[in-house]
């Protein structure tokens, strides 16, 4: 995803979020690793480490500004007026709130992340997408924070989407599940050993390795192109379908 996105002229900066990504290495050598059973699962600290999380994307920002200023080599080159945010999951939480937070960013991609509630308390003052997977694990009635979570955050973004002069857009991508955003199903259809990793336990994709790849291909990676082309660079061209 992120070479499909810096084929197109943008510049692609990933940040591993400390107690988020499974290792985080500093400067300094110090080292963060973090288990999946580590993560905040309750409602405070998963809160709490969104925060945490875009407080780090205005860090690198800064920094970037900040190498900018000094006519570093590469940055004096990029145009740091035109900056947009995407995320998948936790990651598209942390990006709906930090684009409220950093007037440097202009607009946004949620990849089937959901949001804390304030930060849909309003209309997002910019342009933002959300990308819902059809078959996501989290919009199944029988997920257990689908009544008092999932529910209420889809009836709201859709709220907001359909409101006059909306900033706010929804997108639901058909038969992918929650995985279909990432690069697992590319990895998954590389050779026939994985299509049959894929086969014998479909709860990996929601689908074939073969279905999902090609949807990850030619419409989740052609809309978010799309998106950010239509609102960092100007260009108007029809969105995939």
């Amino acid at each position: 995803m992120l070479e499909e996105v810096a084929s197109h002229g943008f510049i692609v900066v990933g940040i591993n979020h400390p107690h988020v990504a499974a290792v985080v290495r500093y400067p300094d050598r110090h080292i963060i690793k973090t288990s999946y059973k580590q993560r905040a699962k309750n409602a405070q600290g998963k809160a709490q480490l969104i925060n945490l999380n875009a407080q780090d994307i205005s860090f690198v920002l800064n920094k970037i500004n900040e190498l900018e200023s000094a006519k570093d080599d590469f940055w004096n080159h990029a145009d740091l007026s035109k900056i947009g945010i995407m995320g998948h999951s936790f990651g598209g939480r942390t990006a709906t709130k930090v684009i409220h937070q950093d007037s440097r960013i202009k607009c946004g991609i949620n990849m089937d992340g959901g949001a804390q509630n304030e930060d849909l308390a309003e209309q997002l003052a910019k342009p933002f997408m959300f990308m819902i997977a059809e078959k996501s694990f989290l919009y199944n009635e029988n997920f257990p924070a689908y009544a008092s979570e999932t529910k209420p955050f889809l009836d709201r973004i859709n709220e907001l989407a359909n409101a006059e002069n909306s900033n706010t857009k929804v997108q639901t991508i058909k038969d992918i599940g929650h995985s279909g955003f990432i690069d697992t199903p590319l990895q998954l259809n590389a050779t026939m050993i994985m299509r049959l990793v894929a086969w014998f336990k479909p709860s990996l994709l929601d689908g074939s390795a073969r279905m999902v790849s090609d949807i990850h291909v030619n419409v989740v990676l052609p809309n978010i192109v799309k998106f950010f082309d239509e609102n960092l660079k100007n260009k108007n061209d029809t969105i995939a379908k």
